[in-house]
């Protein structure tokens, strides 16, 4: 090999090396590290809501009612709305009347709408900020209605919707856990 071809392996050799050097001596630049979010657990519910009595009988043409109970087990209620569905068909004169545990929160009740066509019955109640908010067993609303005249029907619902929520001051989302319908007897004497 030639002295020029020796002089440049050995030029690029050195060259390869001081890169090396320098590249090992470099504090490397870390990365930045990107802000995590706590994440906190969702609280876990345990409130119920269930429809009473079940079943209930009403006689061919009688009226019929239907308590709504809550049981907040371990948590506090400030307020609800209550989704519910029924049969236009087999029942009629639906209304919903605020009673027991929610009987002194405001005043006025938010919403209170009982769609006779639809069948779909929408019902809100809160307290207020200044009020403790409520725990416990006992009657929310009660629902009256007649059997429509006419019906063929031998029995039929009144069913809680899963959008029905139960709200507690402390908490961002619905403490309720679990609600149960009613079965509604239909007498045809």
């Amino acid at each position: 090999m030639s002295k020029k071809t020796l002089g440049l392996i050995g030029g690029l050799l050195v060259v390869t090396v001081v890169l090396l050097v320098i590249a090992l001596s470099t504090e490397r630049k870390k990365l930045p590290t990107i802000p995590t979010e706590k994440v906190t657990p969702t609280p876990i519910a345990h409130t119920f809501l269930s429809l009473s009595p079940n079943p209930v009988t009403v006689s061919q043409n009688g009226a019929g009612s239907v308590d709504v109970i809550i049981d907040t087990d371990k948590d506090k209620a400030s307020g609800y709305q209550l989704e519910m569905t029924y049969d236009p068909e087999a029942l009629t004169n639906v209304q919903i009347k605020q009673a027991g545990l929610f009987a002194n929160a405001l005043p006025l009740t938010p919403i209170n709408k009982v769609d006779q066509a639809t069948g779909r019955i929408t019902f809100a109640v809160g307290i207020s900020p200044a009020q403790d908010s409520i725990a416990g067993k006992g009657t929310i609303a009660t629902i009256t209605f007649n059997k429509k005249p006419g019906t063929s029907e031998s029995q039929t619902t009144i069913q809680i919707l899963p959008q029905t929520v139960v709200t507690d001051l402390e908490r961002s989302s619905s403490v309720l856990k679990e609600s149960s319908n009613t079965t509604i007897l239909l007498s045809s004497q």
